[in-house]
């Protein structure tokens, strides 16, 4: 550790007395960073940052190139201060403001939606991304039913491509480090005629070595986090997590290909169109399976991800017009190295490798829209939105060895099901009091269908169509007191409905003693329900380097749909003749709170010497006052106030980072979480399985240093967990200890 600080103040040192130019078009767009503010397209207008009265957040293109890893929800996470479950594997789901992520792939109808250039991206696993591709990310925290309907209680994170146009320009790298980590990758865009212009990149990851967990937990010591606390049916239990320290993590190696294409025309000065695509192939990436088994629950997964859209824009006097239409395809397939019929917490049985699911989504739709410039104070935008979601698994059983392995096809855990949506939205954004005052109403109604198909060989499946609609209102104010400080608010309204899983899923576990555990959906829920409101005030000047945005945020979620254990039928005998072990179906809580306190700042040094240089400190914090879930007693189960499962109360990126604007530049950022709430279901003590337990806090931080020469050949030092701490977002899916590694880039 003390190598590492004394090598980088080193480099920083050296840097500071040595000096060489860049070209002009590079220190252009380095000022021009500094001192305009960002277009934003998240809520169907282009407006400028600044004019954005709801909380947004913004990753850079840059923040993306100074993060030491691929994995784009690693670096949203940390820059963002969301919520994950993340596992090793291309596994990283994301939530915002207290909602509980996504725990597995495949859902659509999640709580936080994530796009594409303001369209469905078909996908919660921003895993998935290239990262060569995206010009920025966006992240809209608060409901946003009013401007995309479904699946944004807490939030959307909008993913925003490349659009490169002029002089082709771009960018080549290669790579190597620690676990035999190997990636290339791409960036290239422009003109190649006056009318037609592209862009193209990709990426390539190969991980040849199984990687090391965690040792030095530097952080760890400090924090007093080397125990997770389980809360059984009486009693605490604390258990250390150390006991696999340094250990080499079997199963963890893995490959992937990534590429995304644009060819954009430009028909007339007033129209153009843009086809897109982009393509995820990952074969053959290993499983680990739960750490406290040790290698026995090892596997792989091929995952691929496809999308595509077209779309045209144009003017039409003061019409600003488009149309997108998109398809996208998701799919998941596990395969196991152990057997499934005999499966054991405690002893799994090795047996030929056999695929146990699959899981496919699809999405396809278009997107309609006119944004009509009245004046320069007023913009109304309506349009058009109609989607198409559906949702198809298969899984599989293996015979013992007595019965030869034999792979036979058995009930999926969940139905098929689909899901159309139309609906007509419409807003405005209105500058009144000389632009001092902004007012942005929006409303937005949903007309829903919702299906639940036959399901070959499903067990006790009724099929169902359901018709639903909704309407979300909202309306955000901002107040600028000057030029620089501003108050502003937002209140807004949003849903979710049921998932196919939630409401017919079924699935039985075996385990030792003759026991089955058995999940089961609830054919009775109700839609979720959400109302978000927040207040803020943020400040901006890029002549003082200070930007700072703090707000409040208050939600109430009815009918929220949560998991939850039926006692009576515990103990009860099975069909089969097995005695259930544990019951667990859906329900509707009474109802959901959720507060907190956002805070997002940044001051650049840099602007005390008129910005001859960059020395920045930035941060983003998320604090929960609450987050929990109220439920009315059934049965067995008394009324209780039940945490939200893997939300933290405290969540922080932070980072500092040096650019000389000419040749060399550094970052070292970092995550901060507080304790978490979820459930223990790996447990390998019956006693302790499914028990509520809380996490332990942790702290990792993470390097970049960038050595630019002539202009065009960058050489890179990253290094990821730079103390090598043992940590998790998902227990027993331990993620990788300090990462090592070098990179060229040749920039054209």
């Amino acid at each position: 550790m003390k190598a590492i600080g004394f090598l980088f103040a080193v480099i920083l040192a050296s840097a500071a007395a040595y000096g060489q130019t860049i070209s002009p078009d590079q220190d252009s767009a380095i000022n021009a960073v500094v001192l305009q503010d960002v277009i934003v397209t998240t809520n169907r207008l282009e407006l400028r940052k600044k004019q954005v009265p709801q909380k947004l957040e913004i990753i850079t293109a840059k923040d993306l190139a100074m993060s030491p890893g691929l994995d784009v929800g690693d670096i949203v996470k940390k820059m963002a201060a969301l919520d994950v479950i993340q596992r090793p594997g291309v596994a990283t789901y994301a939530s915002i403001r207290g909602f509980r992520p996504p725990a597995e792939p495949g859902r659509i109808n999640p709580e936080v939606s994530v796009l594409l250039n303001g369209r469905q991206s078909g996908t919660q696993n921003l895993a998935l991304f290239d990262p060569g591709s995206i010009e920025r990310i966006e992240v809209l925290k608060g409901a946003a039913g009013a401007i995309y309907g479904s699946s944004t209680m807490g939030g959307i994170i909008n993913i925003i491509t490349k659009q490169t146009r002029g002089k082709v320009r771009g960018s080549v790298f290669g790579g190597y480090g620690s676990f035999q980590t190997s990636e290339m990758g791409y960036a290239v865009g422009g003109n190649i005629l006056p009318k037609l212009d592209f862009d193209f990149s990709g990426t390539f990851f190969d991980r040849n070595q199984a990687f090391k967990i965690g040792d030095g937990n530097f952080f760890r010591k400090i924090l007093g986090s080397e125990q997770v606390e389980l809360f059984p049916a009486s009693g605490t239990v604390k258990e250390y997590d150390t006991a696999y320290d340094g250990r080499k993590r079997n199963g963890t190696k893995m490959g992937y290909r990534s590429n995304s294409l644009r060819v954009g025309y430009q028909i007339s000065d007033s129209w153009r169109v843009d086809i897109s695509g982009h393509s995820f192939s990952g074969r053959g990436i290993e499983s680990s399976g739960d750490l406290r088994l040790i290698d026995a629950a090892q596997g792989y997964a091929n995952r691929f991800y496809h999308n595509g859209d077209i779309s045209i824009t144009g003017h039409i006097r003061k019409h600003s017009l488009s149309l997108k239409a998109f398809l996208t395809h998701e799919e998941n397939s596990i395969f196991n190295n152990y057997n499934g019929s005999t499966f054991s917490l405690l002893t799994l049985t090795p047996s030929p490798t056999y695929q146990t699911s699959e899981g496919i989504v699809k999405w396809k739709g278009f997107q309609l829209q006119d944004a009509i410039k009245v004046n320069e104070q007023v913009r109304i935008l309506a349009g058009l939105d109609y989607s198409e979601a559906s949702s198809k698994t298969r899984s599989w059983n293996q015979a013992n060895a007595d019965g030869g392995f034999e792979v036979t096809a058995r009930s999926p855990y969940s139905p098929y099901s689909f899901v159309k949506t139309l609906a007509p939205f419409a807003q405005a954004h209105i500058a009144a009091l000389k632009g001092r005052f902004i007012v942005n109403p929006g409303i937005r109604y949903d007309f829903i269908r919702f299906g639940i198909l036959e399901t070959p060989l499903f067990l006790n499946l009724t099929p169902k169509k359901a018709d639903n609609a909704f309407l979300s209102p909202s309306l955000a104010l901002q107040y600028n007191l000057n030029s620089d400080w501003a108050i502003h608010t937002n209140i807004g309204r949003a849903f979710r409905f049921a998932q196919a899983f939630e409401m017919a899923g079924y699935i039985e576990n075996y385990f030792p003693g003759n026991t089955v555990r058995i999940n089961t959906g609830n054919a009775d829920l109700k839609n979720e329900e959400s109302v978000t409101g927040d207040i803020g005030v943020k400040y901006s000047d890029n002549k003082s380097g200070l930007s700072f945005d703090a707000v409040y945020f208050n939600t109430r979620v009815t009918n929220r749909i949560r998991q939850v254990s039926v006692p009576e039928r515990v103990g009860q005998t099975h069909t089969n003749g097995m005695t259930i072990d544990q019951y667990l179906t859906y329900d509707n809580a009474d109802e959901a709170k959720i507060e907190g306190l956002e805070l997002q700042g940044s001051y650049d040094f840099g602007s005390l010497s008129n910005n001859k240089y960059r020395l920045r400190v930035f941060a983003s914090l998320t604090h929960l006052i609450k987050a929990e879930d109220h439920i009315n007693g059934k049965g067995l189960i008394a009324d209780a106030v039940v945490r939200i499962r893997n939300v933290a109360p405290l969540n922080m990126g932070y980072g500092i980072e040096y650019d000389n604007l000419r040749f060399f530049s550094a970052r070292l950022s970092g995550r901060y979480m507080s304790r978490r709430y979820s459930q223990d279901f790996g447990h390998l003590d019956p006693a302790l399985r499914g028990a509520y337990m809380e996490f332990p806090k942790y702290m990792i931080l993470d390097l970049t240093v960038n050595y630019t020469i002539a202009g065009q050949h960058v050489l890179s030092l990253r290094i990821g967990n730079l103390t090598d701490e043992n940590y998790y977002e998902t227990r027993g899916f331990n993620l990788p200890g300090r990462f090592t590694g070098v990179r060229y880039a040749y920039r054209f």
